[in-house]
């Protein structure tokens, strides 16, 4: 089985982690729905589908990488080719064709869309592996700084931006870039090092700790989730903008 070498009380603490991102969905839904006008029956049942999704999501990506079916410095990389791609094309037809979800995008306030993203401090497990040496420090370091960051500046710019209205929405949209050019910089650099590897074997520097379980289970979610919050949240903000 592919499992990562870290131990089993760091396992355990990622999976309980993974409960952030769920709980993040679940109060932007209930606050998106009581602001479009629909029942409490309605948006629980929402509530529903979305926790039962990210767990068919997660235990999809569990069987594939436990099985060994996301490992390997293949081009394109397996976790893209098997979660990223996927789950990119089902949010982009989810969002031309679910009424419910135009409904909810609509109604939902432009701070509670941004404050998604504290979730991303899910991405401090970056840190976590390269302290352990399962990723290069370089790119861990990158990768685990930048969703931080993301994710606590988002609380400044809603608060700043939207609720005390001392900072121009100029931040938002700035705000927005870094947290967009963030997750791409990972994924690109991410694939390099994929390139890299493929093309020298014998090299230990390599991403393959996120093609194992417990930690596959963010490339089965975190990318195509992160770049369509990013972009929904730039048609928010010019909507918003057009307003003023």
């Amino acid at each position: 089985m592919y499992l990562s070498t870290i131990s089993i009380i760091l396992i355990a603490l990622f999976l309980c982690s993974l409960a952030l991102p769920v709980l993040t969905y679940y109060f932007a839904i209930e606050s998106a729905g009581k602001s479009a006008g629909l029942n409490t029956y309605k948006i629980r049942n929402i509530q529903i589908l979305v926790f039962g999704f990210f767990i068919s999501l997660w235990g999809l990506a569990s069987i594939l990488s436990i099985n060994g079916y996301l490992y390997g410095n293949t081009l394109p990389p397996r976790p893209i080719l098997f979660l990223v791609l996927p789950l990119s094309i089902l949010l982009y037809v989810l969002s031309r064709k679910s009424t419910i979800y135009q409904k909810l995008f609509r109604a939902i306030k432009i701070e509670t869309l941004i404050n998604i993203h504290i979730f991303r401090l899910i991405g401090s497990w970056f840190l976590v592996m390269s302290y352990y040496n399962l990723l290069p420090t370089g790119f861990a370091i990158r990768a685990g700084l930048g969703d931080i960051i993301t994710a606590i500046s988002a609380i400044c710019v809603t608060h700043y931006v939207f609720k005390k209205k001392t900072l121009s929405i100029r931040w938002a949209y700035a705000w927005n870039v870094f947290g967009l050019l963030d997750i791409l910089s990972v994924v690109v650099s991410a694939i390099f090092i994929t390139i890299t590897a493929n093309a020298n074997p014998n090299s230990s520097i390599n991403v393959l700790e996120l093609t194992k379980f417990p930690f596959a289970l963010i490339s089965a979610f975190a990318p195509a989730i992160i770049v369509f919050l990013h972009i929904i949240t730039f048609v928010k903000l010019n909507s918003i903008s057009k307003e003023r």
